[in-house]
């Protein structure tokens, strides 16, 4: 009989929570930051994160990918003949391109490049 699943995963997130132990963590971050802002609420010029943080997160995330690759090619492997799947995701993320970190809501090409995979097990 025809049924329907959807997963949402939080792996590929922020804060990447595979390997926590040396990641900055910022409480709450959803969005996009391009600039930290001071405890009066002032913007200052300081960077969010720096080079060497926004290179760690990036390698973070793309572990995350990497596990949620694993997971769904087991899924698929117990999944029965024609099933169809489809994966995607609901947007991208800003790694330092034009100064800022995560997602939304700014129009971004990084925030708007979104996987879309789709297919049938045969």
């Amino acid at each position: 009989e025809p049924s329907f699943h959807f997963l949402n995963l939080g792996e590929t997130h922020y804060p990447y929570m595979l390997d926590p132990k040396s990641l900055p963590h910022i409480s709450g971050v959803h969005g996009v930051f391009k600039r930290m802002d001071d405890e009066l609420g002032q913007a200052s010029d300081d960077r969010f994160f720096d080079d060497d943080q926004m290179k760690d997160l990036h390698t973070q995330q793309v572990k995350t990918v990497e596990y949620v690759d694993q997971v769904l090619d087991a899924l698929i492997s117990k999944a029965p003949v024609d099933t169809h799947f489809i994966i995607t995701a609901d947007h991208g993320e800003c790694f330092g391109e034009g100064g800022y970190f995560g997602h939304g809501p700014i129009v971004h090409e990084k925030v708007l490049e979104v996987p879309f995979l789709e297919g049938r097990k045969r």
